[in-house]
Formats: structure tokens, C-alpha cells, sequence
């Protein structure tokens, strides 16, 4: 037999035969060759300088055990592969590819190896060498403690960032700097652990004005540094004497008393500084109305939102823009951060922040879509005000609401005027009119009623004239005047000269009530 391949492989029947009969030998033959490709190769846990490389054994090991694999890899682009290596054990199914090259794209393949030689090799996708996530977002600027502050340090705090690129805080660094210097010294030599995020700065000049600054870092690598601390002069507080005790009149004299107090418990004190005024007379209510505006004054100082946003906002889809605003506090000195839908706006040209002294603005100057619709929020420090933006197609839809009720206007007769009652294009369901004879001397007064099943807005027409008579919120009973403002000219007939304004006043009778009636409530006067 020549030219054998592994399908000649199995069970081969030899028969001898003459006149006497036969015999048959079964022979088992197995055709050995080099083994098949490496099944399921795949890469996992890609970083940017190592992954993992995975695969099962091949289906056909040549029919000879495999004795070991070897791994290569190349950079895409180049004919050359690389060994990694070829000592990979034959029960082995996996192996760690290190020393990676961040950023660049490589290729990786698998071969196994048995006593006739070496099989073919399974080929991976091209991966790049990174993280498939990303560093974490820019921290606020840190705060420095003033009652760490003495001559030789100071403690520094900061909050965590808001998004942490989707890896977890795995530490952070701390620089400083001097207020007249670009440049930076780091502190820490290692990373200071997620959970904790203060430290305290040692072996400080004294006299000297630092700042400091943060970033967070992750398996992706360092984040963004913060923008700087505000300056603090490395010194000791001042030594300020405690507080004396309450002063005890021991004896009064025409023009002379005599008083006594304890020594404060804490400080050095050098003199006394003793003063008098006249107590106020005033009564219980001046001071309960003091007490009030003192309580005021002290909570509009920690006010963060003197004017937040509006809880809704309906903007017309197609708008040229959508601008948000708030008013914060004079005393405030935290920063503004705009959100959507929870994700972190960021200037762009579409996105602008606008600070105006104590307004600060959201503008986003393109063609509103859809798109644009969302929860968005101003967040100051640990106070936020949200505004749930929604799109509208309020122009579209009343044009075309207008347009289905042109035919539902009512014409009224009123002393030789006519007058034209006409339903408003924002009513979604229909209503009817009637012309009644007021009892009344009055000639221009007229009485109109509607029965509907939601709210109603009638709109009175007069020649080139359209004045609104009065609206009603849904189910409730209201009563409106319609009536001659102006003394009738005797020159003209009744009526040429009516002015139909809307009412002064409108009781509300019945917040259950079907009916809704605009009725003469004039006297004969």
C-alpha cells in the first residue's frame, strides 16, 4: 500500500484460500500522521501589556500521543511570526501572552506537536493591546482642612469621580505645587487606597503657599489631573484665648460697679477687654420677629439654588436650541457640573457652559431632535436640580387641530352685530352653543352656554377684533361678563361699537359640575 493517508486507518481483513477452503486475519492498521488543528482557539483578559490564550486539542492527534504546543504571535502587518513558546505541556490548554506593546494590534497562533511533527496552527483574530474600558473621569479640585494646617503640613480632602471609566478605583495620587510654579512633585510613592481619600502632607516649609491636586487611577491607567486646591500658607493658627466666663455684677455704685468673671480655660492671655452698652427694651414680639429673620439670614447663607430649574420643560421639536439656567448663592464657590440622563455634559460646540454672575446657563445650540429628551440635571457640590425636558410637536399638532375645526364656529345675532363664537384649536372634544334672549335692558349683553366633558376656552370675535371671554379648568362652573365698556355714540345703531373684553371676575361655583355657562350677570344699569 502506498500514498497512505489517517482515512486508511482501521481494520484490514486478509484471506488465504484454496481447495481445501479458507482463513481469514483481521489486521488493525493505524496510518499516523501530524496532528490536526488546535479546536475553540479564542483570547480573554486583554490588557495593554498581556491576555490569555485558550483552545481545546485538536480532534485528530495524528494517531501518536501529542507530546507539547507551541504559541507564536506576530504584529499585524509583518510575514514573520514570533516563538513565544515551545514548551507548552501537552495537557495544557491555555497560556498567558506577556510583554505586549500597548497600543498596537497583534496576531497569535497554536500548533501541536507529536512524534511525526509538527500540525498546523490555529490562527486568533487580530486584538490591540489595551483595556476595553477606560481611565477614570477628572476629580473636583481637593480641599485642604484649615484645622490640619499648622507650620510643618497640612491634610488634604477630595470626593471620588463620578464615573470610574467602568473599572473600579483601584488608588490615587496626590501632586503639589506652588501658586507661581507649573510645576509638580507627586507625594505619595504609592497608590492610596480607593477607600480612603484624605492625606495628610508632612515636612512642609513654613511660610511657603502650596497647592495640591488629584487623579484616581484604574486597571486602564491614571485619570486626569483635578484642577488645584485652593492656596494655604503653611503656618501655626494664631493662639486665641478661650472663651472667659459670664461677668457677675458684685455691687453697683452711682457711677461705679464692681464685676467679676473666671479666666478662660485655654491660651494665653495678656489683657482684658471690658465693654458695656445699654440693653435694648424690647418687647417679646420684636424679639420673636428678630429671632425669625436671624434663622432666615442663616439659611439663605447656606442656601446652594437661590432659583433651581424648572421641574418640566417642554421644548418644540426642531427648536434652533434648549437653554437650562439656575441661580446659585453669592456665597457659593463650588463649581457647576450639567448632566443628562446621568452622564456628565461636557463642553463642545454644541454644549456650552455660560456663567453670567450668579446665573450659570446650559446651552445646547443645534436643531433639537428627540434625541435631546431627557432628565437633566445641575449639580453643585452635594445639592442638584433637576428638569425632565420632553419633546413636543405642540406647532404641528395644533395647525392641524385648527384646521379639523373651522367648521364648528357659531354665528349670534346680538341687535343687527353679528357676532362669531368660535371653538379654539387646542379643544380635543366637541361642545355645543346656544343663543338665549337675556333678560336684560342692557343691548349688548348676550348669554351663551356650553356643555362639555373637559376643559373649555371660548374665544369671541367682534369685526378684526378677537378677544378672549375666559377659560375653565376641567369640570368646573364659571359665570363671565360680556358687555359694552363704552358710551354707546347716539349717532350709531346699537351695537356698531361693542367691545367685548374679558371678565373681571369669575366664580367659581361647582369643582364637579358638567356644565360650564358664560352668562349676562349685568344689572339693568
Amino acid at each position: 500500500m502506498n500514498d497512505l493517508n489517517r482515512s486508511d486507518s482501521g481494520v484490514y481483513i486478509i484471506t488465504a484460500e484454496n481447495e481445501n477452503g479458507k482463513a481469514e486475519k483481521k489486521i488493525n492498521v493505524n496510518v499516523m500522521d501530524r496532528p490536526g488543528i488546535p479546536e475553540n482557539f479564542d483570547i480573554t483578559d486583554i490588557t495593554k501589556k498581556s491576555c490569555k490564550l485558550i483552545w481545546e486539542a485538536p480532534k485528530d492527534a495524528g494517531g501518536t500521543p501529542i507530546r507539547n504546543y507551541l504559541v507564536e504571535k506576530r504584529e499585524v502587518g509583518r510575514q514573520v511570526w514570533g516563538k513565544m513558546s515551545a514548551d507548552v505541556k501537552a495537557d495544557a490548554t491555555s497560556f498567558e501572552a506577556e510583554r505586549l506593546v500597548e497600543g498596537r494590534e497583534y496576531e497569535f497562533r497554536v500548533s501541536a506537536r507529536n512524534d511525526i511533527g509538527m500540525g498546523e496552527g490555529a490562527l486568533s483574530a487580530p486584538i490591540v493591546a489595551c483595556y476595553l474600558f477606560e481611565v477614570p473621569e477628572q476629580m473636583d479640585p481637593p480641599q485642604v482642612l484649615d484645622t490640619s494646617i499648622n507650620k510643618n503640613g497640612m491634610a488634604i480632602k477630595w470626593a471620588e469621580p463620578e464615573w470610574d471609566g467602568g473599572s473600579p478605583i483601584t488608588g490615587y495620587w496626590v501632586e503639589i505645587s506652588s501658586p507661581n510654579s507649573n510645576r509638580w512633585s507627586r507625594i505619595n510613592k504609592k497608590p492610596i487606597e480607593s477607600g480612603k481619600r484624605m492625606f495628610k502632607v508632612t515636612n512642609l516649609k513654613e511660610g511657603r503657599e502650596y497647592i495640591f491636586r488629584v487623579c484616581a487611577e484604574n486597571l486602564a491607567g491614571l485619570g486626569l489631573w483635578s484642577e488645584p486646591s485652593e492656596p494655604e500658607i503653611a503656618m501655626d493658627p494664631e493662639s486665641v484665648p478661650g472663651r472667659p466666663g459670664r461677668p457677675e455684677v458684685l455691687a453697683v455704685g452711682e457711677s461705679t460697679a464692681s464685676l467679676k468673671w473666671a479666666a478662660p480655660k485655654s491660651g494665653k492671655v495678656d489683657h482684658y477687654v471690658l465693654e458695656m452698652r445699654k440693653r435694648p427694651q424690647v418687647d417679646s414680639a420684636e424679639k420673636e420677629v428678630a429671632k425669625e429673620a436671624a434663622k432666615a439670614a442663616t439659611k439663605l447663607a447656606k442656601q446652594v439654588f437661590m432659583t433651581k430649574l424648572a421641574p418640566f420643560k417642554e421644548v418644540e421639536i426642531a427648536a434652533p436650541s434648549l437653554e437650562l439656567e439656575v441661580e446659585v448663592n453669592s456665597n457659593c464657590t463650588d463649581n457647576i457640573h450639567w448632566k443628562k440622563d446621568g452622564q456628565r455634559l461636557k463642553a463642545s460646540d454644541n454644549v456650552a457652559f455660560v456663567t453670567d454672575g450668579n446665573i450659570r446657563r446650559l446651552i445646547i445650540n443645534k436643531t433639537i431632535t428627540e434625541d435631546d429628551a431627557g432628565v437633566y440635571t445641575a449639580k453643585v457640590g452635594a445639592k442638584k436640580s433637576e428638569c425632565h425636558v420632553s419633546i413636543s410637536l405642540f406647532g404641528q399638532n395644533a395647525s392641524n387641530n385648527a384646521n379639523a375645526n373651522n367648521n364648528n364656529d357659531k354665528e349670534v345675532d346680538l341687535n343687527g352685530e353679528t357676532i362669531t363664537v368660535v371653538q379654539p384649536a387646542t379643544m380635543e372634544k366637541e361642545y355645543e352653543l346656544e343663543e338665549t334672549n337675556p333678560n336684560t335692558n342692557n343691548n349688548n349683553a348676550v348669554k351663551i352656554e356650553a356643555s362639555v366633558d373637559t376643559a373649555v376656552e371660548l374665544a369671541v370675535i367682534e369685526k378684526s377684533h378677537e378677544r378672549v371671554v375666559s377659560s375653565c379648568e376641567t369640570c368646573i362652573s364659571a359665570a363671565a361678563i360680556i358687555q359694552d365698556e363704552r358710551e354707546p355714540d347716539p349717532d350709531q345703531k346699537n351695537g356698531q361699537d361693542m367691545i367685548i373684553d374679558k371678565p373681571d371676575d369669575i366664580q367659581k361655583i361647582n369643582n364637579r359640575a358638567k356644565d360650564v355657562k358664560y352668562q349676562d350677570l349685568l344689572d339693568s344699569a
